[in-house]
């Protein structure tokens, strides 16, 4: 893998903002709540801070507080530790960032039927990719990882989970050039159905590269 940003966030503690990665450069917020919610640093972990927690009736509505770092026109592969919220997590990883409009973020969550979810965002309409069922523990921690070239892949604590799922030519086109990736936490809720993280969920060992070439096989991860 060539590497592209890596950050263990251990530095002091931040209500305003993530600050500059060990490897690749700093952060940004370019997606924050409407209440312009930073994301910070709480004992070497990033957290978004006081994230919105009102009702949406649309996916689109749902704040997204997504960070970004770093840039690349190859494939992306993204991956980082989750301790999840003790009381309704729902966080995830972004890839091919192009902008607020443009990007594909991966979402895992304490739900009964989608625990992992797969959506990507193009032209600001988005469509979920695929789905898995996936329980996970309140207050745990758990690894990501998201591969994303012509098709998308999501492995949870090294076993796949979703995919590939093959992206269209229009989608490909559209996430083309250079592209960012970074964390996302989804806060609020969703018609009363997605859990609304209220920001203690935190995030930790954060890598952002190019997979080698074959790093995948169909229907599992190569960790």
């Amino acid at each position: 893998m060539a590497l592209i940003a890596r950050d263990s966030f251990n530095r002091a503690n931040s209500t305003s903002a993530i600050g500059t990665a060990d490897y690749g450069g700093t952060w940004t917020v370019p997606m924050p709540s409407p209440a312009n919610s930073p994301w910070g640093i709480s004992s070497n972990k990033a957290y978004c801070v006081s994230p919105s927690t009102a009702s949406f009736t649309t996916l689109a509505g749902v704040p997204k507080n997504i960070a970004v770092i770093g840039s690349t026109a190859e494939p992306h592969i993204v991956s980082a530790d989750f301790t999840l919220s003790t009381t309704s997590p729902n966080v995830g990883l972004v890839a091919k960032y192009v902008d607020t409009s443009n990007f594909i973020l991966a979402a895992l969550r304490n739900t009964t039927s989608s625990g992992i979810e797969v959506i990507i965002c193009i032209a600001g309409t988005y469509t979920s990719l695929g789905t898995a069922t996936r329980i996970v523990t309140k207050g745990a921690t758990y690894r990501m990882r998201v591969t994303v070239d012509t098709t998308v892949q999501v492995g949870l604590d090294g076993a796949g989970a979703i995919g590939p799922i093959t992206l269209s030519a229009p989608q490909i086109a559209a996430l083309s050039g250079p592209t960012a990736a970074g964390l996302t936490l989804l806060s609020g809720r969703y018609d009363g159905i997605l859990p609304n993280d209220p920001g203690d969920s935190r995030f930790d060992n954060f890598v952002f590269g190019i997979p080698d070439p074959g790093g995948w096989a169909v229907g599992r991860l190569a960790w």
